[in-house]
């Protein structure tokens, strides 16, 4: 019988697999803000469906939350919380910002809870991850997107000392991850797709970071998966990222699995939307969404999940059928 581990090794290596690896994960609005309550929740969830992989999704607002800023759940039904005020009100509020303890407040929180998740994983031989936002996304949520994207284009230097401020809080992050007992994180980049910015914008205010960040991740870690935002993502840009796993919103309108094919060497992570297939759809149409995707992504390198976290009010059965789909593989 093929372990989750080497499912997973073979599927990034390219080689044959009794089946895709799937991974699904969500939100756990309330239990997020207590360590010991969130990983009980993350817990109860493998339990239910047993995931191929982990993926351990904290509060939306966590790694900036620290510096002040102020949210609150207002009906988002992915579990995001919103920016109720902003701690950036203007550009020279980037050269103010200080380095954050990581092993204390909400970012502590969250890896005292992958801390212990990582102890269940290891007995029951999980892959684990961890969600890690990028600097800009940090960025975003703690000026909000047009003050920040202002300050991008009139007072440039100010933002890149901010950012080089969240990159080493992030590299510090990631430095604990490693000793947390994780196998590898989920990167979050909300900017690198044109609907956000142009091309030359994010080549300068995202994937210098992005690029030190996931340098610092890619070889002690098992397994760094590149969450990409937006309909059209710069893909061209992306491929250069030491990662080994891209997930995105794979569909007709924008970059297709064919395409990412041709600029991304590494596994594809995808195949189903979170609202118009996991949580709108029937068990049946999941089904044949995931045995789609697996034959748009040739088959091998490939990784069945949604892009992103899925909906909270996703019916059980939904969950199920996505787990379920390529059991008769194996």
């Amino acid at each position: 019988m093929t372990s989750k581990r080497e499912r997973l090794e073979r599927t990034l290596s390219g080689e044959a697999v009794d089946r895709p690896p799937v991974v699904l994960w969500r939100h756990w609005l309330g239990d997020e803000q207590r360590a010991a309550d969130l990983a009980a929740a993350v817990w109860h969830f493998q339990v239910q469906f047993d995931w191929d992989i982990l993926c351990a999704a904290p509060a939306s607002n966590y790694s900036v939350s620290d510096y002040g800023l102020t949210d609150a759940w207002q009906g988002d039904l992915y579990g995001m919380r919103a920016v109720l005020k902003p701690v950036i009100d203007n550009s020279l509020a980037w050269t103010e910002l200080r380095p954050l303890d990581v092993l204390r407040g909400d970012i502590g929180k969250y890896l005292a809870a992958l801390q212990l998740l990582s102890k269940r994983c290891q007995e029951d031989k999980t892959p684990l991850l961890a969600v890690v936002y990028s600097p800009l996304a940090q960025a975003r949520r703690l000026a909000g997107e047009t003050p920040l994207l202002r300050h991008m284009r009139q007072q440039p230097e100010r933002l890149r000392t901010g950012l080089n401020v969240l990159t080493d809080n992030t590299l510090r992050f990631v430095d604990a991850l490693r000793k947390s007992g994780v196998n590898g994180i989920y990167y979050v980049v909300e900017h690198a797709h044109y609907d956000a910015m142009g091309r030359d914008e994010y080549a300068q205010f995202g994937l210098p970071y992005d690029g030190k960040v996931l340098q610092s991740v890619h070889t002690p870690l098992e397994l760094c998966v590149l969450s990409v935002a937006g309909d059209y993502p710069m893909l061209e840009l992306l491929a250069r990222l030491p990662v080994h796993a891209l997930n995105w919103r794979a569909h007709a309108k924008g970059v297709t699995f064919e395409q990412a094919r041709t600029l991304f060497t590494g596994a594809l992570m995808g195949g189903l939307d979170s609202a118009a297939d996991l949580h709108d759809g029937t068990p049946s149409h999941i089904r044949s969404q995931a045995r789609r995707a697996q034959q748009l992504a040739s088959g091998r390198k490939f990784l069945l999940s949604c892009n992103g976290a899925g909906m909270m009010t996703t019916p059980l059965s939904h969950w199920r059928a996505a787990r379920e789909a390529y059991d008769d593989l194996k």
